[in-house]
This record gives structure tokens, C-alpha cells and sequence, in this order.
């Protein structure tokens, strides 16, 4: 879930330009998520949909190292559909037309912070944090915009800083989650939200180290920073437990897993590329 890179969009959107998306076979539409029948599924390797359906007897699936590379399989029909975390539908659905999601998700997951492994008051903290917070209008209010089929829109959260330095890990391009607004040269995301909101019931100045996945988790690994959060799925769980590299919290934001697959086949093209 994490790890995504907007660009590659854009490199699908001029390969497909240039060459054409053609399809060498019929497509067959999937009626039945809980039952696939065999179809060959698209997943980011490593991603949240990979482990989700990992192990499933009813699919094939294929893994790519590249969002772009996964789109072009779909076009060209060498894939039956992606398996995406339904965060990024927007983008994709806007940016290719003749394809379509299914409604009726695939799978589950959710969205977890990690903490470096001596933060144990702070994991506390976080918990008890989400537990309150599912109950406010400011959660049920982000639950809607993060399912939004138009997308998700920021609500920035004032931020009243506080006498206590929190060191956040995060990544600078991972919308929706988090990400680097263009305008205000500001983290945003859904992540943001969710920690501005942390950070002003427990008194915390946030402090952002910022940058690649690899490096938010090494950072972790090696208390470097305290938190992190950037859409970190649930199903890393076992992986951080095991390896004792970070704490894990409780589940703070459900997330679907969804299927896109090819609808019109004459309509199928790419018309816009993503800007950011």
C-alpha cells in the first residue's frame, strides 16, 4: 500500500499514447469477487492486495514492480484486472476510460502507525487516541472523503503546537495518504489528518523526517524518529512483529481492496495523466 509513485502513471499515459492500447483477446467480466474463477490478477508486489490475496486457490496472481506496468497489462489484456487498494481508484478510473470498478470489495485491510520498539507509552497513547477518535464527526467526516469515488480532498487540521517534540517517519509521495501539497509545500493526507488531530490531544509539536519508504522504515528500525505513519497496511503486521523492527497499533482507517477491470473495449484509452 504504501510505496506508491504518481509518475508511473504518467508513463503508462505516453506509452499508451504513443503505441495504442489493443486488446489480443475477449474480455470476460467478472461477475463474483468470492469466486474468480481462475482470472489473472494484477497486484504491486508486496503491496497490501498481494498479501491479501495470496493464497487464494480461486485466482492467478501476477505481481509488478511498477503501477504503470500493471496499467498497461490490463490494456493490453494480459492481466483480467488490478487489485488496488480503493485510495487510488480515483486516480486510475480518471485517467483511463473504458475500464470500470467493482463495487463489492475484494478484500480488507487497514491503515496502522508503527512506533520505533521503546515507544510502548506512545503506542498506548496512539491506541487510546483511535478509540476516541472513531467516535467523532472529524473521523466519520475523513471515512467519507477517503471513499470519495471523485477522490479524496485534504481538510487541513490547525495544528496547535504543542510543549512536547514528536518525531514523525513519513513519505513525501504517497497520495492519498501523504504526501507534499504543491501550494503549500505542506505534508498532507489522510495520514496528516489523523496525526495533526493525535498531536493536538496529547500536546505534541510534530517534527517531519521525511522521504522514501525505505527510508521512513530504517528511520524506525533505528529510533531515529518515534511514529510513522503513511499508509501502512495492516497486513505488514506479522512481518514488523516478527522482524522486531516497530510496535504496531491498533487499525485507525478501514481500507477495501477493489477490482478494476476492462468494461468497454472501444473505449478503452488513456485520456489524462496525473499531475502529481
Amino acid at each position: 500500500m504504501s510505496k506508491k509513485h504518481n509518475v508511473f502513471l504518467v508513463l503508462a499515459a505516453t506509452l499508451c499514447l504513443l503505441s495504442g492500447c489493443s486488446i489480443d483477446k475477449e474480455s470476460q467480466p467478472i461477475e463474483d469477487v468470492h469466486h474468480l474463477d481462475g482470472q489473472n490478477i494484477g497486484v504491486m508486489l508486496a503491496w497490501g492486495p498481494d498479501y491479501a490475496l495470496t493464497g487464494r486457490d480461486d485466482l492467478k496472481l501476477t505481481r509488478y514492480n511498477r503501477v504503470a506496468d500493471m496499467i498497461m497489462a490490463l490494456c493490453y489484456h494480459r492481466i483480467d484486472a488490478i487489485a488496488i487498494e480503493d485510495a487510488f481508484s480515483p486516480e486510475i478510473l480518471s485517467s483511463v476510460s473504458g475500464i470500470r470498478k467493482l463495487e463489492d470489495p475484494v478484500a480488507e485491510d487497514g491503515l496502522v502507525a508503527i512506533t520505533a520498539t521503546d515507544q510502548n507509552a506512545l503506542l498506548e497513547e496512539f491506541n487510546a487516541f483511535i478509540a476516541e477518535f472513531q467516535n467523532t464527526e472529524d473521523y466519520k467526516d475523513l471515512l467519507k472523503r477517503s471513499r470519495d469515488p471523485d477522490g479524496y480532498d485534504y481538510k487541513v487540521v490547525p495544528l496547535a503546537e504543542g510543549d512536547k517534540v514528536l518525531k514523525v517517519g513519513i513519505t513525501d509521495d504517497n497520495y492519498p495518504f501523504t504526501y507534499i501539497d504543491f501550494q503549500t509545500k505542506e505534508y498532507a493526507g489522510i495520514d496528516v489528518e489523523v496525526l495533526r488531530h493525535f498531536a493536538n490531544k496529547y500536546g505534541y509539536k510534530i517534527e517531519f523526517s521525511g522521504g522514501t519508504w525505505e527510508a521512513m522504515s530504517m528511520d524506525i528500525s533505528y529510533k531515529n524518529v518515534d511514529i510513522a505513519l503513511s499508509g501502512i497496511s495492516d497486513l505488514y503486521r506479522d512481518d514488523y512483529v516478527l522482524a522486531d523492527a516497530a510496535l504496531v497499533s491498533d487499525v485507525y482507517l478501514p481500507v477495501n481492496i477493489v477490482l478494476i477491470e476492462v468494461e468497454d473495449l472501444d473505449a478503452l484509452k488513456i485520456i489524462s495523466a496525473i499531475e502529481y
